[in-house]
């Protein structure tokens, strides 16, 4: 259950709700699915051309109905994923055509780095996951859907239409009549647990990372007491609570966090001393700025640094990599790295502004938050690669594998040019010999021009 909780806190922040819906309101399709963070990957007029009109129209039609962010709010993540990620190895089937040429149907699946969806159309793979009875999953025209699918009619099973929980007085003690959908999936579950067990507070099997039970955890998590209304997509509550007094504003349910500043006792020439994290740094308290200094200075000449300057020097260089750092500060970072590769700027802005030290959020590979700046929309990414930098991030620092920032942004096709200048106004420089190379080969396949023709403007070869 932790699982689909973490997806529901991370998958669709905010502001990126706001701006998605905003956009396909206002009839800019293709400006909502790139707020959304989906990239549609078909082009009509080859439809047209290499298959049928028809066909074409028909794909068009449903696309002008996709609303992105509620795929993005369903799309499953994997099994026993921490981090709310996408499932990478999944795809979905969103819709089927009948008189479709060779079996081509409109699919979905994700990407990891950014956390991306892509929309295209092909003829699906055996493993493709069949949602093409779930349009109230992504389709503007079925969102009401969703409160069939789970069991209800009128109301969603255990609430009253204005999302208030039914008491246990309200509920079923005897079989229903069958035409009370709601009632009867009550009754089943709570005396059967046979159709739909996922809606029993108390039963022993949740919902699993398997995308066929995906629709069932709307409603299961606000029964369970784990999401408030107000934490549901505004389309996911319209349906499941029709009645709701006025629509709340969407805001992602939160993890407990420890507030700024953060102490924390660590072993120190035979006794404990104390590392206080906050005003974006981590400090030594219980020895003299002087000695501290000394240490540090000895440290970068090559000397090992000792006690609470080593503690220190580790945390800020290899946090990712160490799974017994303290607890506490551990779910600090985690929640800002996640909160990084959905793009959720506002939020690591937040937790930058109360002080906390973003050397310390590493990947698992070590990479820096540099490293993850093609996550974030391309309006804000340039500005927060100046804030890390002049918050102390190495803006040349590599990863386990090598790979600097920069190296990332040119690579993969999601950097955009300005922050790619803005990595090289920062002092950024492309790599040389075979990995330098190699970047430009990669550039060159992708047809990116505009990174290239900015490496020229600096009189740079990998040679």
């Amino acid at each position: 259950m932790k699982t689909w909780l973490t997806g529901k806190r991370y998958r669709l922040p905010a502001r990126m709700l706001a701006e998605a819906t905003e956009r396909r309101a206002a009839g800019h399709r293709r400006g909502a699915c790139e707020s959304a963070g989906v990239d549609v990957d078909v082009h009509l007029s080859d439809l047209a051309r290499h298959h049928t009109a028809r066909f074409a129209a028909q794909v068009e039609e449903d696309l002008a109905h996709l609303v992105p962010d509620l795929l993005r709010w369903h799309f499953p993540g994997p099994p026993r994923e921490r981090d709310g990620l996408f499932a990478r190895y999944v795809t979905l089937g969103l819709a089927l055509y009948r008189h479709a040429p060779s079996g081509l149907r409109l699919l979905a699946h994700a990407t990891d780095w950014p956390q991306r969806l892509r929309v295209f159309v092909a003829v699906p793979s055996t493993g493709t996951v069949p949602w093409y009875d779930r349009r109230h999953l992504w389709d503007s025209r079925y969102t009401a859907g969703l409160r069939q699918f789970v069991g209800g009619d009128r109301r969603a099973p255990f609430f009253h239409r204005d999302g208030t929980p039914l008491t246990r007085a309200e509920l079923p003690t005897a079989p229903p009549p069958e035409e009370d959908r709601a009632a009867w999936t009550e009754w089943q579950t709570l005396h059967h647990a046979g159709t739909r067990p996922w809606l029993d507070r108390g039963h022993r099997h949740e919902p699993s990372g398997d995308p066929g039970w995906l629709p069932a955890i709307d409603p299961f998590l606000p029964r369970q007491g784990r999401l408030r209304p107000e934490h549901l997509h505004p389309l996911v509550q319209e349906s499941l609570f029709p009645d709701l007094a006025a629509p709340y504003r969407y805001e992602p349910p939160r993890p407990r966090l420890p507030a700024l500043p953060v102490a924390v006792r660590v072993p120190c020439g035979g006794g404990f001393h104390r590392l206080v994290l906050g005003d974006g740094t981590v400090h030594v308290k219980d020895h003299p700025a002087a000695e501290v200094a000394r240490e540090e200075t000895l440290g970068a000449l090559g000397a090992t640094r000792i006690g609470c300057v080593a503690e220190r020097h580790e945390w800020r260089t290899t946090w990712g990599a160490r799974p017994d750092a303290p607890r506490r500060l551990r779910a600090l970072c985690r929640h800002a790295l996640t909160a990084a590769r959905h793009g959720d700027a506002d939020e690591l802005h937040r937790l930058l502004d109360a002080g906390l030290d973003p050397a310390l959020v590493r990947t698992w590979r070590r990479g820096s938050l540099l490293h993850l700046l093609t996550c974030f929309d391309a309006r804000v990414a340039p500005a927060l690669a100046r804030r890390l930098v002049a918050a102390g991030i190495p803006v040349d620092e590599a990863d386990l594998w090598g790979h600097t920032p920069l190296w990332r942004v040119g690579r993969g096709g999601r950097g955009t040019p300005e922050l790619f200048r803005t990595l090289l106004d920062l002092g950024a420089r492309p790599p040389a010999g075979d990995a330098g190379a190699r970047m430009v080969e990669d550039l060159t396949f992708r047809a990116r021009r505009d990174l290239l023709a900015l490496l020229e403007e600096r009189a740079w070869s990998p040679g």
